[in-house]
């Protein structure tokens, strides 16, 4: 987006650049936020904002174990709003849910995104993330260990008169913290994580300021979250695959790759052909739903199938009317079950 080098993050002290530390409440509880690191920006807080609601939407850039948010609530009513800022007013309120790319590993988040205009001056400039949990709950990996944190957007003037906008990064520690001060050392995780979402505000919002237009729209053929969800459906279902590899060939590679194109083609026909009409005597169970979707009414043939696995696949999951062509048998067709060979991979 921009070959301009990201100022360096300033570790903070125990209050903010403008001398003042932020209070309020949160969850009905008076709570001090604690500043983490700084840096400078170049852009005002309309950038800012734009740029957080950009990571706001899309988590997915910060980690990769991240899959995606989705949005619950766009609102500018603030009534079930968590948090409170002194000397700021609500003005939008997000609430989004941050989905795991491995559900097995990390469960889901809801979070409550606040954005705050200070009440004095058009200066200043807040966005906080609140994670909403049960009683008794854990964070999930991908969010840092504290109960909020926010990013503050502040413009003074220099000597010379020329505008300079700071960036600030604080968090709320969670209640009866007994950490050191090492829990905010620069090598500890969550500056880390401050830092690089530092980095990638200050990029997205460079990148908004000078006018950034993407040069390719992804994900135009297929709705990228209904491919997301019904990928984690495949992986999970075709998992047993990896342990039953007999190859040679690094197994979480080709088995994962296969699962995904077989994905995207199911999908594919979905959307481009009617809904198969079958009787009630149809022995395929019916609460499958791609039991129902098109496909295509002349079958398919996978022309250089190789080891079969993606004709496996779609025949495991009930499109059966096709078949894989290579030119020499491979021998992982043996191993595959009597509904995947017959008619299954053949040499032609």
């Amino acid at each position: 987006m921009s070959t301009r080098q990201i100022p360096f993050c300033v570790q903070e002290p125990a209050i903010g650049p403008s001398g003042d530390g932020l209070h309020g409440m949160l969850n009905a509880t008076i709570v001090k936020w604690t500043p983490v690191l700084s840096c400078s920006v170049e852009y005002p807080a309309t950038n800012f904002e734009s740029a957080l609601e950009d990571i706001i939407k899309h988590p997915e850039y910060n980690s990769s174990i991240i899959l995606r948010a989705d949005i619950l609530v766009d609102s500018t009513s603030l009534g079930d709003s968590p948090l409170s800022i002194d000397g700021f007013l609500p003005v939008r309120h997000l609430k989004r849910r941050i989905m795991p790319r491995r559900p097995d590993r990390d469960g889901s988040l809801e979070q409550d995104c606040v954005f705050f205009a200070s009440e004095s001056t058009a200066q200043e400039s807040i966005v906080a993330l609140v994670p909403r949990l049960e009683p008794g709950a854990t964070l999930p990996f991908y969010h840092p260990d504290v109960s909020a944190i926010a990013f503050r957007h502040q413009t003074s003037s220099s000597d010379d008169g020329q505008c300079v906008h700071t960036l600030t990064v604080c968090v709320v520690l969670p209640l009866g913290f007994s950490g050191t001060s090492d829990h905010l050392a620069p090598t500890s995780r969550l500056y880390r994580i401050c830092t690089s979402l530092a980095e990638s505000i200050w990029r997205i919002g460079y990148g908004k300021m000078t006018g950034y237009q993407k040069k390719v729209e992804h994900d135009v053929i297929l709705d990228r979250n209904e491919y997301q969800d019904f990928y984690l459906f495949m992986r999970e279902r075709h998992k047993s695959i990896v342990q039953d590899w007999q190859l040679d060939t690094d197994p979480l590679k080709h088995v994962f790759e296969d699962i995904g194109i077989a994905t995207f083609i199911i999908l594919l026909w979905k959307h481009s052909y009617p809904l198969i009409e079958r009787d009630s005597d149809d022995p395929y169970p019916s609460d499958e739903p791609w039991a129902l979707w098109g496909r295509p009414p002349g079958g398919y043939v996978d022309l250089g199938c190789g080891n079969g696995l993606l004709t496996h696949i779609l025949v495991s999951m009930g499109y059966t009317d096709g078949i894989g062509v290579d030119l020499r048998a491979r021998k992982t067709w043996d191993d595959f079950p009597p509904s995947t060979r017959d008619p299954g991979p053949t040499v032609s």
